[in-house]
């Protein structure tokens, strides 16, 4: 989630820095006035920051707390250490009564 909106800023942060180079080199030959260009930026601006706003809204939406995530996930993990150990010892007393059951037949078979 934030790996997301630090790319995002970091391409913002270019984009300024660009923007400010061709602010300081003022090149005329374009025909354009540096008041579009300052403004057509800030237009631009605003539709990045509306756009990364809503990115970061969706993300909250989408994710969750992380925190809380997190505890969700640590409660699974210790529950499944749990249930595994108790289907282990299931499936041990399983296998000791099936045995006990065996021999008993094996008994009666015999009178």
């Amino acid at each position: 989630m934030s790996a997301d909106l630090a790319s995002a800023e970091s391409k913002l942060a270019s984009l300024e820095k660009r923007i400010a180079t061709l602010e300081i080199s003022g090149d005329s030959s374009t025909g354009v006035s540096n008041e579009a260009v300052d403004a057509a930026v800030q237009q631009y601006q605003s539709q990045v920051l509306v756009r990364l706003k809503e990115i970061r809204d969706a993300m909250k939406e989408e994710g969750g707390d992380v925190g809380t995530i997190r505890n969700e996930r640590d409660a699974a993990v210790e529950e499944n250490k749990r249930l595994k150990k108790e289907v282990e010892r299931l499936q041990y007393r399983v296998k000791h009564l099936i045995k006990s059951l065996e021999e008993e037949e094996r008994k009666n078979e015999g009178k």
